[in-house]
């Protein structure tokens, strides 16, 4: 494994709670950071799954506009508690 894709998990941080960081959280950080998205932008999530939630807690982090597309509303509580800013069924 190449150093610059190797990190180190720190002691006091819960396996569980990392887990989703290093496999949908590297997938989805990736490109939110190659096209650097910032505060007050305007970011689009199409599902909210387990990728799809994840982009959308990092970009509403990042201070962006943060918009959910889905084909139903059965999500629409986890967006909300998220505190996403906007919500779209398809």
């Amino acid at each position: 494994m190449h150093e610059g894709f190797v990190c180190t998990i720190p002691a006091n941080l819960d396996l569980a709670a990392a887990t989703p960081l290093l496999c949908a959280g590297i997938t989805v950080w990736s490109p939110i950071k190659h096209y650097g998205l910032k505060a007050g932008d305007k970011f689009a999530v199409a599902g909210l799954g387990g990728l799809g939630s994840m982009a959308a807690k990092f970009a509403k982090a990042l201070g962006a506009h943060v918009t959910v597309i889905s084909r139903g509303t059965s999500k629409r509580q986890d967006a909300i508690e998220v505190r996403l800013t906007n919500l779209r069924s398809a």
